[in-house]
């Protein structure tokens, strides 16, 4: 058992382990559609880079453009679309498509359009199928013939059009799509047409091919709609585009009638007014705003059911599910075989390029061949089990060293510890000034939350907090000094400064905002309070050293400009980052800021300015979330008295006001006397027992905006309820 015990332990075990637990997470991920947005991308992308191929020159298009309107009219009358289709049955087109709604006449002209209805059995119309209250029937005349196809289409998210349709049902009748109706017709007289698979009834040969149906889980979809008989669209040809002429071309003799004999003519809207146009994975590539019109889309859709009749053209062709996922698994073990035996960074990049090129060439190549093999799901899964099995080897080879530095790491920072073993005389930092950014987090309201919930949840809360905010500190290579509580005490520049401390310390604290929807995603899971934290930042000198004797020592910096760090912070709402001017001036990169306020502190002669960052620019590029709201109107205002607070203590001084509006987190107040920004408020009105905390954030035009602090449910029902009235 032992030695089972330590052939599971073996690199060459643990590195196949890794590569299957990637290789079943990417399959998991595939199954339930995380990857499929960029498998469509990358179908799109395989469209595009095809061999150029002809377009099918059986198909000619016809547009009723803008000119078109202007000259006669929309909708288009009865009369002018009989004068067009007679010309195109006189010139000897084989099959006409309209893809013009007329399920109601249009006079003048209606007798002429059904004399023309009658006369030529190759024109098609469309209908629209839809739910049955938003059904449009085709012209009255080829109701319940083969003149009739459906012009629905499927459209993925983001709105591309992907799939083209063969049939679709209503549970009660069958309806065949406008473009096959048009191939068809045009078909028939080569005695060319619509056969079940002998092998399989329920699929269809169209000549000699068979045109499988499309399967909500092909290729890289996953749980797509797949209702009716669907295909998948090849687009051959784009993005060159079929002839088109205007119906004034066609009346006025400039389009030759000798260009549309023998062909499938497909007339439909073609005015950007009309909005009839769709997206499709040539949109990017052709750069137009509106990729394709209605018109056009039937036209392809037409062509590729021609080509697979006459030219022997296969569909676009999909592996079965147990050979894709052997495909992904090959790949997953190609990348951990990279990452186990190539050590070197050069090497590793070297053979990960080339792996990664022979995929895109087999991606290439299949692509022109009208086949679609997965090729997202074999990159990601390469490049991490690449990844993972090298960081395993590299930590295998380190294990030593870093086990040494995990357990330093629970009393010191990463940057201490690396300080100790680079000197033997690091257990000796004496005193040092240093300029330093000093940064104190609090969590707000945390006193009367942890008196609300049990000591195990409670330190539950903290510990799942402290996690992601001790990952993102370390990542801009801070210095967690100390853990106070629900705070945290973070030094940039200590034990060594580098020039962007102040910069590297207003990304940190932004992304320590950015980070709290993590922290309050778990804390909904586990059925527990958002919370809410601030930030206060000051840059100075300092003293840093080590405090402490040979039993006990502890890194840590003192001095006037950490006591104003936290001053800073106990002047901040939740969500809010609070600095001094000294730190804003050791910036070296611009900081965004939302607001600037001038408070007295105790024991410093001139008031200090404080400003509120919403962001930072240069190479960071990072913003607070956006948490402002418009807070509800409150009518008739309600009456509050305010106690005007210091630190958390009641000044003696109260004060009348009204609550003019208010949201969840912020009101607007009106007082009889101004208030300071950045006060402290307790607020009590009758009827309401319960006491409601506020901080002043700015005096608009008499009207004082404020930001709750702590909000007892009795109160916000009571606010709710006001808002309401």
């Amino acid at each position: 058992m032992r030695k089972f015990s330590e052939k599971l332990k073996s690199p060459v075990v643990v590195g196949f382990l890794l590569a299957n637990l990637v290789f079943s997470i990417l399959i998991g991920l595939r199954i339930s559609g995380t990857l499929q947005p960029v498998e469509l991308l990358a179908y799109d992308f395989g469209l595009r880079i095809r061999p150029a191929q002809p377009l099918d020159h059986r198909v000619v298009l016809i547009g009723f453009t803008e000119s078109d309107i202007h000259a006669f009219g929309y909708p288009a009358s009865d009369e002018l679309l009989a004068r067009i289709l007679e010309k195109l049955t006189d010139s000897g087109a084989r099959a006409i498509g309209v893809d013009i709604y007329r399920d109601i006449p249009v006079p003048p002209g209606s007798a002429r359009f059904a004399a023309i209805l009658k006369r030529n059995p190759d024109i098609v119309w469309i209908t629209k199928l839809g739910r049955k209250e938003n059904r449009v029937l085709p012209p009255k005349l080829l109701e319940n013939t083969d003149q009739v196809g459906f012009n629905d289409m499927v459209d993925d998210p983001g709105g591309k059009i992907r799939r083209g349709m063969l049939f679709m049902d209503d549970g009660k009748d069958n309806y065949t799509s406008f473009a096959l109706q048009l191939a068809l017709h045009y078909l028939a007289p080569l005695g060319v047409g619509l056969r079940p698979d002998p092998a399989n009834p329920d699929e269809v040969m169209l000549g000699k091919t068979l045109v499988p149906p499309f399967l909500k889980n092909d290729g890289g979809y996953s749980g797509a709609d797949d209702a009716g008989y669907q295909f998948l669209m090849d687009y051959a040809g784009m993005p060159k585009r079929f002839p088109r002429y205007s119906f004034g071309d066609l009346l006025s003799g400039r389009a030759s009638p000798s260009l549309f004999k023998g062909k499938i003519v497909i007339l439909g809207s073609m005015a950007n007014s009309v909005n009839d146009f769709f997206y499709t994975p040539f949109s990017e590539q052709t750069n137009e705003q509106h990729s394709m019109f209605g018109v056009e889309f039937h036209g392809f859709a037409t062509s590729q059911l021609l080509r697979i009749a006459l030219d022997g053209a296969q569909p676009v062709r999909i592996f079965a599910d147990p050979v894709e996922e052997f495909w992904i698994w090959c790949w997953v073990l190609l990348g951990a075989s990279t990452g186990y035996f190539v050590r070197s960074l050069r090497g590793f990049l070297a053979t990960a390029a080339a792996a990664l090129s022979l995929l895109f060439l087999a991606f290439r190549f299949s692509a022109a061949a009208n086949w679609w093999i997965p090729t997202v799901p074999p990159a990601i899964g390469y490049v991490i089990a690449a990844a993972v099995v090298a960081a395993y080897m590299a930590n295998q080879l380190h294990l030593k060293s870093q086990f040494i530095r995990k357990t330093f790491g629970r009393y010191m920072s990463d940057e201490v510890v690396e300080k100790l073993l680079e000197s033997p005389d690091g257990l000796e930092l004496g005193g040092k000034s240093l300029e330093v950014t000093v940064v104190f987090s609090d969590l707000r309201g945390f006193s009367a939350i942890s008196e609300a919930y049990s000591p195990e949840a409670v330190v539950g809360m903290l510990n799942d907090y402290l996690k992601v905010m001790t990952e993102v500190i370390f990542k801009y290579q801070g210095t967690i000094n100390e853990f106070m509580g629900d705070g945290i005490l973070i030094l940039f520049g200590a034990p060594t400064m580098r020039e962007d401390d102040a910069d590297r310390a207003i990304a940190c604290c932004i992304e320590m905002q950015q980070a709290m929807k993590e922290v309050n995603g778990i804390n909904r899971e586990k059925g527990l309070p958002e919370l809410e934290m601030g930030l206060g930042l000051n840059t100075g000198r300092v003293v840093a050293g080590n405090v402490g004797s040979d039993m006990r020592v502890k890194y840590s910096v003192v001095g006037s400009n950490v006591n104003l760090a936290s001053r800073v912070e106990s002047f901040t709402v939740g969500g809010q980052i609070l600095v001094t001017r000294s730190t804003l001036e050791a910036m070296k990169s611009e900081a965004v800021v939302r607001n600037h306020f001038s408070v007295p502190f105790k024991g410093i002669r001139e008031p200090v300015d404080l400003y509120e960052i919403s962001g930072i620019r240069g190479k960071y590029r990072l913003d607070l979330p956006d948490q402002d709201e418009n807070p509800a109107k409150i009518d008739p205002a309600l009456e509050v008295l305010l106690d005007l607070l210091e630190g958390k203590q009641s000044s003696g001084k109260t004060v009348p006001g009204r609550i003019t509006h208010s949201g969840k987190k912020s009101a607007f107040l009106a007082a009889q006397i101004p208030l300071e920004p950045l006060s402290n408020l307790r607020i009590s009105t009758e009827g309401c027992s319960a006491q409601a905390y506020a901080k002043v954030m700015a005096l608009r035009e008499g009207i004082h905006e404020i930001r709750f602090t702590s909000v007892p449910e009795e109160f916000a029902a009571m606010l709710e309820k006001a808002c309401r009235r």
